[in-house]
């Protein structure tokens, strides 16, 4: 179905989305994506009642669900385009977070290397070749701390989090760009 990342992305995924789920305090268990509002059909794979309504998720298999990772998250997210460990991150946090907020921490970790890319949460030819010219490892670790900060502050915050810290980062500007890509190779991602 899939190239060998999409292979990779998808075990990955896979692994950390499990099987069934009908919690029903998840907003995503919902048909309406509100908690109480619509029907609790719940979640499995990852592919989730909020998402897909009108999908009878119990009955679900493993085959119909990679299908659906492949042609609504993979494709969409242009994966294949991009470095290894950068699609594997944005593709699993588009499973976790969503599509636009999963590209926002990828453009806003391209963003704090210098790149100058609006984090507009749509993946194109600018973001692409952004992650394409930056340090793999260094990229994914920002990644992850936009990622981490969102899950702390939640989406919509994120800019403001960014913003307060801009001038933080603009006065060791000179100091950062020279060693953050040493800096993050150590931590364990």
């Amino acid at each position: 179905m899939g190239s060998e990342a999409f292979e990779a992305a998808f075990s990955n995924t896979i692994g950390h989305e499990g099987g069934f789920s009908d919690d029903p305090k998840d907003p995503g268990n919902w048909t309406d994506g509100v908690i109480g509002a619509g029907k609790l059909k719940g979640t499995k794979y990852g592919v989730s009642a909020m998402r897909y309504p009108e999908r009878d998720i119990k009955a679900l298999t493993l085959e119909e669900a990679k299908e659906i990772y492949h042609r609504d998250w993979w494709l969409p997210l242009r994966c294949d385009e991009l470095p290894l460990s950068i699609a594997l991150e944005l593709f699993d946090n588009a499973f976790n977070q969503g599509p636009m907020v999963a590209i926002m921490c990828l453009q806003w970790a391209c963003r704090f290397f210098g790149k100058n890319i609006a984090p507009d949460g749509r993946i194109g030819p600018a973001t692409i070749a952004a992650a394409k010219t930056l340090d793999e490892r260094a990229l994914c670790a920002a990644q992850n701390w936009f990622q981490i900060t969102t899950y702390v502050v939640g989406s919509k915050n994120v800019r403001a989090v960014v913003e307060y810290m801009r001038p933080f980062f603009i006065a060791r500007q000179e100091h950062v760009r020279r060693y953050i890509r040493g800096w993050l190779r150590r931590v364990d991602i």
